[in-house]
C-alpha cells in the first residue's frame, strides 16, 4: 500500500488549513480515526506519514 507523507497531506490541504504544520496533520488524523470508530484503518508509518490499511472488499 502507498504511504502518504505528512508533507504531501499538508500540501493537498494548504488552502484549507489556516496555519499549516505537520503537527496539525497529526491532530486531523487523530480526529479522522475517532470518526471511523477508533478502528485502525489508518496506520502511522513512523518518521514518514500514513497508510490506509483497510481490508479489500470483493464484489
Amino acid at each position: 500500500m502507498m504511504v502518504v507523507s505528512r508533507e504531501q497531506l499538508l500540501g493537498s490541504c494548504l488552502d484549507y488549513l489556516a496555519e499549516g504544520s505537520e503537527r496539525s496533520i497529526n491532530t486531523h488524523m487523530k480526529n479522522i480515526r475517532a470518526k471511523l470508530g477508533g478502528v485502525e484503518w489508518i496506520e502511522t508509518v513512523r518518521g514518514f506519514g500514513y497508510r490506509f490499511v483497510g481490508k479489500a472488499v470483493q464484489s
